[in-house]
């Protein structure tokens, strides 16, 4: 197998299963939540744990993957998660805690590791359909949430949703160690792992007005993102009055889009388009069309609420390949997977910030619409941003 295809094949698989399974829980907390006597806002409680040891991670991921190879931190992230899906699903709330702590220190290496690897082995024409196809493996995560755990914990248990993810992980953990000696060869067991790693990671992702504009980005997109993937079957259950398995079958296909959407745009980005030009046109979309889903109202009725549904995956969960590649083009040669860190990390801030204000609107002054549009602000000020020419620095 070619070392790119091989590349694609593996770090989709990781992306998929890191994605299904850090949103299991949100997904499955109308099953969750009322065995423990707990209302949604938890779900912004168990946000802030997670993401907030991601950032932590992401920040400090640049020279752990230079020391143990890209794909080996990749394997580390899929154990981490497994771990953590196993746990929980003895089922005792107390348990969410050391569960986050696992899911957290998982995600946070492991897109800097995948970037690392195909940043390598792609060349910058292809780069942005390269991540794209990658980076499909948010939306398939959230599809097998909607479509496979959803279903399972109706029908068996949220128990049970939850020991399928951590089998999953576990087995493709143990899959990839067969391209080990491909993807790891260049690791430098001699790099030094330092706190100041997060201040370095920082400072590579600031280095050029290009770079604070694409770092600022991730963060947007990032929460907007994550707070549709974890509050809209919560919204359309408790809002809007559908049923969890309607609400999953209508997430499921909206991440459906996701995956045609991101390979789309990652084609147009390769050839067709500057990447810069599509950011501006997904900043101003995504925030339509989660203006959109905002204002709907139960008389909109499922088909309503789907077209916003669908047009949100098309654009909000469809930007990542685009965004990666055009963060690994402005990357120092060698550097991709500290600049990637740094970026990650302000990606976590606002995975961090954004479904935590969503849940704060929600639960505390009961507008859970404007709280969705109250979240896609930053990408629309993005929008502008990506307009507005790169301020040369200073010789």
């Amino acid at each position: 197998m070619a070392p790119l295809t091989a590349a694609i094949i593996a770090m989709l698989i990781q992306q998929s299963l890191m994605t299904m399974s850090t949103t299991a829980i949100p997904n499955l907390w109308k099953y969750i939540g009322p065995d423990f006597g707990l209302g949604d806002g938890m779900i912004a409680v168990y946000s802030l744990m997670v993401y907030g040891i991601g950032f932590f991670a992401s920040s400090a991921a640049g020279s752990t993957i230079i020391k143990i190879g890209p794909l080996r931190a990749s394997q580390v992230c899929l154990i981490g998660t497994a771990w953590g899906m196993l746990i929980f699903s003895f089922g005792a709330i107390w348990l969410i805690v050391p569960v986050a702590l696992m899911l957290g220190i998982g995600m946070g290496p492991s897109t800097p590791a995948s970037s690392q690897i195909l940043a390598r082995f792609s060349t910058p024409r292809r780069a942005p359909l390269v991540f794209s196809i990658k980076q499909t493996g948010v939306p398939v995560g959230g599809a097998l949430a909607g479509f496979v755990l959803v279903p399972i914990a109706e029908y068996v248990s949220w128990q049970a949703a939850l020991l399928l993810c951590g089998v999953a992980a576990w087995a493709a953990a143990i899959w990839m160690q067969r391209f080990r000696d491909r993807f790891d060869d260049e690791r430098d067991h001699n790099r030094r792992i330092s706190v100041s790693d997060v201040g370095t990671s920082f400072r590579a992702a600031t280095a050029t007005p290009a770079l604070r504009k694409l770092a600022f980005a991730g963060m947007a997109y990032s929460g907007l993102q994550v707070g549709f993937m974890y509050y809209f079957i919560t919204y359309s259950v408790s809002e809007m009055g559908l049923t969890e398995i309607a609400a999953g079958q209508i997430y499921g296909i909206s991440m459906g889009l996701a995956i045609a959407g991101r390979i789309f745009w990652g084609w147009l980005a390769g050839g067709v388009f500057s990447s810069r030009a599509l950011l501006v046109f997904l900043s101003f979309s995504m925030f339509a069309a989660t203006a959109a889903l905002g204002l709907a109202t139960p008389e909109w009725g499922a088909m309503g609420l789907s077209a916003a549904a669908f047009a949100f995956g098309a654009t909000g969960v469809s930007w990542n390949g685009v965004h990666l590649a055009e963060v690994a083009r402005h990357a120092p040669a060698g550097q991709v997977a500290v600049v990637m860190g740094g970026v990650i990390s302000c990606c976590f801030l606002g995975l961090i910030a954004l479904p935590a204000l969503l849940g704060f609107v929600f639960v505390t002054l009961d507008l859970f619409g404007i709280g969705f549009i109250v979240i896609a602000l930053p990408s629309l000020l993005c929008g502008f941003l990506f307009m507005w020419p790169d301020r040369q620095p200073s010789p």
